[in-house]
């Protein structure tokens, strides 16, 4: 489990193992934030929820600044002033603007049981974008097991989706996919990522700003926002879930000195009549101008099923038409 000072901590990381490095240093914000006791990621009794409580919203519990150093210049950040975040328009708009061409982004989603103290499970989406083309990596690794295990690769170019799927035991089954079929949830399009769908995640009744954190020289401006969310957020088990199903809803986003949306965690609990799970999703931007994208060996075999009509199931498997 990471925390958001990972966030700040592997910027600029270009390898696997500068990633691995950058998720496990730097200081302990959020969890620094939970230790005092204000992140509150699950709702009243959120392990049992009633039918009355699935249908209603709770209010997050305060969470405290973890830093006393002031944010003066936060304002300089489009959509934002010195009280919050005022336009979550602006504020993508601009990240889409300065994000550029290329980029690297890291989707990351922990889940476990509501009220649990160990155990997460894990699911890594690593994306590269380069000049019309990307890469995407999707790894999992169940609670209370070391073993990471790629499920999913896939490729993209002006000529479309090629898609890498791997089995427990390693295998991989390669095809393409037919007629640009949508996205599935678990699967993010990369565009949606730099857009409306992190506009989605900003969109929450309070924000403020809760000064700024100092990372190898580099200061960051923090940026709270809680409350119910206004759309769907992140469903570890399947598709987006509706706000009314949403508890204790609080994300951290971190602004660097040029206004650029450098990354975000979110931490919520989804509660249904029956269950409850609390998640933790990052966002995670870097190598911008600097991220270049090569076709992987595999995408010829992927080609060479052109013919194989398809889409993909929420986890990213084939689903023949």
């Amino acid at each position: 489990m990471r925390s958001l000072s990972s966030v700040v901590a592997r910027l600029g990381s270009a390898t696997t193992a500068g990633r691995v490095a950058w998720r496990a240093g730097a200081v302990a914000v959020v969890l620094l934030a939970a230790a005092a006791g204000g992140l509150a990621w699950t709702g009243s009794d959120a392990s049992r929820p009633s039918d009355d409580a699935a249908a209603s919203t709770a209010t997050p519990a305060p969470v405290p600044s973890v830093t006393t150093t002031a944010a003066p210049g936060v304002a300089t950040v489009p959509g934002v002033s010195g009280d919050g975040i005022t336009d979550p328009a602006a504020v993508v708009a601009h990240h889409d603007q300065t994000l550029g061409a290329q980029y690297t982004v890291w989707a990351d989603l922990y889940w476990r049981p509501a009220n649990a103290t160990s155990g997460w499970n894990q699911r890594d989406i690593d994306i590269a974008v380069g000049e019309r083309r990307y890469t995407l990596d999707a790894a999992v690794e169940p609670a209370n097991d070391t073993d990471r295990r790629r499920v999913l690769s896939m490729y993209a170019n002006t000529s479309g989706r090629y898609v890498a799927a791997y089995s427990a035991d390693g295998t991989a089954r390669y095809w393409t996919l037919v007629g640009n079929p949508p996205y599935p949830p678990r699967v993010p399009d990369p565009g949606a990522l730099r857009g409306q769908r992190l506009a989605d995640l900003l969109a929450t009744p309070t924000t403020r700003v809760a000064g700024t954190t100092t990372v190898n020289g580099e200061q960051y401006y923090r940026v709270v926002a809680s409350g119910p969310p206004a759309t769907a957020v992140p469903n570890p088990v399947g598709g987006p879930v509706a706000p009314r199903h949403v508890r204790s809803y609080t994300a951290v986003v971190l602004f660097d000195q040029e206004g650029r949306l450098a990354g975000l965690e979110a931490n919520y609990t989804l509660v249904n009549r029956s269950t409850a799970l609390d998640v933790r999703f990052q966002l995670t931007y870097d190598r911008r101008g600097a991220t270049t994208v090569s076709r992987p060996e595999w995408v010829d075999r992927a080609a060479a099923n052109a013919t194989e009509p398809g889409t993909l199931d929420a986890m990213g498997r084939h689903r023949p038409l």
